[in-house]
C-alpha cells in the first residue's frame, strides 16, 4: 500500500501591469483599497502633486526675497494656489534644492519629492514684458511654460542628487506645462500627464493623446498618467468601462509607469472604481466578465441582468453620438478635463432615458434576494432619483 503522499507546491506570483495605482477617495474605504491592491498615502511610489508652495513659503522669503514671487509681491501666508515661484530669478534653484535636501535629511526613509507646480496660471514669466516671456500657447490653450519650468526642474534635481543620489521626483504635466520640453528630463523625474481620457472617444483627440505620450516618452525615462474619471462632479452616472479598458491597454503597451485617477465616485458610478482597480493590475482582463461579476455580487444573480442593462444604457449615453456631437463635449474635449461646472449635457437626456432607467432599477430592487442586496438596490434607486431631479429641474431638460 501507498505509505507516503507527496504534494508539490508551486508558488504563483503576479506582478501588476502598473507600478503606481491610485484612485482618489470617494465611496471607497481603506479596506476596499487594500483588497483591490491599490496604494494609499505614504505607500504611493512617487509623490507628484501640487507642491512648490512648500518650498517658497512667504513666511520664510517674503521679506528677504520678494523677487521669488510674481511681480515681486509675496502671497499672503497660506495662499498656496494663486502663484508660481519665479523660475528665471536667481536664487530660486538654490532655495528649492536646499529645501528638498533638508526634507530628505529630516525624512531619510522618503523616496520621492514632488516638484508639481502650484494650481495656478500666475507665472512670473507670463508677463508679456518679461524678458523670458514664451510668446506661444500649448496644446491645451495655455501659455507654454514647459521650456522654462522643466529646465528649472532639471537644475534643482541635479543639485539635490549630489546629496541624496537615490531619490525620485514626480510632477504634474498640467496646464501651462502640459507639453514636453525640447530637451530630456533628468531620468529621476517622472511626469504625470493630465487628461480626462474619456475624451478619447473622439478620434482626433485620441490620436493627439497617443502622439503626446510618444513625445513625452522621448524626453522622460518614465511617464505616468493622471486621469479625471469623475464621479460625483457629474450629475448623471458617468460610466465608460470599454473606453477605460482600451486606454489602460494602450498605456501598458506604450510604457506608462502608473496611474493616478481623480474619481470621487458615488454609488451612481456603479462598477467604475472596481473596473479601474482591476484593469490597473491587469489591463487584459475581460471587462465584460468583470462587470458581470460586480453586478451579481452587488444585487444577486436574479437582479444582475437588469443592473447591467441600466449601466449599459448610460455607457451608450456617454460614449455615443449624443455626447460626441454635443456642444458640451466639443467645447471641452481639448481641455485637460471636461467642464464639470457646465451641466448642459443634462439637456441631452430624454424622457426615455429616465423612464427606462427607473424601470430597470425598480426591477433590480424587486428581484433582490437578501437584505444586503436590497439595501444596495435601494441606494442605487435613491441616487437615480437625484439624477432624475437634476434633469427635470435643468432648463430645457426632460419635462
Amino acid at each position: 500500500p501507498q505509505t507516503e503522499l507527496l504534494v508539490y507546491r508551486e508558488d504563483v506570483v503576479e506582478e501588476p501591469a502598473f507600478t503606481h495605482r491610485v484612485i482618489s477617495a470617494g465611496l471607497q474605504t481603506s479596506d476596499w483599497w487594500m483588497k483591490n491592491r491599490l496604494q494609499l498615502g505614504a505607500n504611493r511610489p512617487i509623490k507628484f502633486q501640487e507642491n512648490l508652495y512648500t518650498l517658497f513659503p512667504p513666511e520664510k522669503y517674503a521679506q528677504t526675497h520678494p523677487e521669488f514671487y510674481p511681480k515681486g509681491i509675496p502671497p499672503a501666508p497660506g495662499d498656496n494656489h494663486s502663484w508660481q515661484p519665479c523660475f528665471t530669478v536667481e536664487g530660486t534653484i538654490e532655495a528649492a534644492a536646499q529645501g528638498i535636501i533638508e526634507y530628505f535629511n529630516n525624512n531619510p526613509n522618503e523616496t520621492s519629492y514632488s516638484l508639481g507646480i502650484n494650481d495656478s496660471r500666475n507665472f512670473c514669466e507670463a508677463d508679456p514684458n518679461h524678458p523670458a516671456y514664451p510668446g506661444k500657447v500649448n496644446s491645451v490653450g495655455d501659455l507654454d511654460m514647459s521650456e522654462i519650468y522643466y529646465a528649472w526642474v532639471n537644475q534643482v534635481v541635479e543639485r539635490v542628487l549630489e546629496v541624496h543620489p537615490d531619490k525620485w521626483f514626480g510632477l504634474l504635466a498640467y496646464n501651462n506645462v502640459t507639453d514636453p520640453p525640447s530637451f530630456p528630463l533628468h531620468p529621476r523625474v517622472v511626469p504625470f500627464i493630465t487628461k480626462d481620457r474619456m475624451t478619447w472617444i473622439d478620434d482626433d483627440i485620441r490620436h493627439f493623446g497617443h502622439s503626446q505620450l510618444a513625445a513625452w516618452r522621448q524626453v522622460a525615462s518614465q511617464v505616468g498618467w493622471y486621469d479625471y474619471m469623475y464621479g460625483t462632479l457629474h450629475l448623471l452616472p458617468r460610466i465608460f468601462p470599454h473606453v477605460m479598458a482600451e486606454n489602460f491597454r494602450y498605456a501598458y503597451e506604450n510604457g506608462v509607469y502608473g496611474h493616478y485617477i481623480e474619481m470621487y465616485n458615488n454609488i451612481g458610478d456603479g462598477p467604475k472604481g472596481y473596473i479601474a482597480a482591476k484593469l490597473m493590475w491587469d489591463p487584459y482582463q475581460d471587462v465584460d466578465a468583470l462587470m458581470d461579476e460586480w453586478y451579481e455580487r452587488m444585487v444577486g444573480p436574479e437582479a444582475a441582468a437588469d443592473l447591467k442593462a441600466f449601466f449599459e444604457w448610460w455607457e451608450e449615453f456617454w460614449t455615443g453620438d449624443r455626447i460626441k456631437t454635443s456642444n458640451w463635449f466639443q467645447n471641452g474635449k481639448t481641455r485637460t478635463y471636461l467642464p464639470f461646472t457646465d451641466v448642459s449635457y443634462l439637456s441631452l437626456v430624454t424622457e426615455e432615458d429616465l423612464t427606462v432607467s427607473r424601470q430597470l432599477l425598480e426591477s433590480v430592487l424587486a428581484k433582490t434576494q437578501t437584505p444586503v442586496q436590497q439595501r444596495r438596490a435601494e441606494a442605487l434607486l435613491k441616487m437615480f432619483e437625484y439624477y432624475e431631479a437634476g434633469v427635470r429641474s435643468y432648463p430645457g431638460g426632460s419635462q
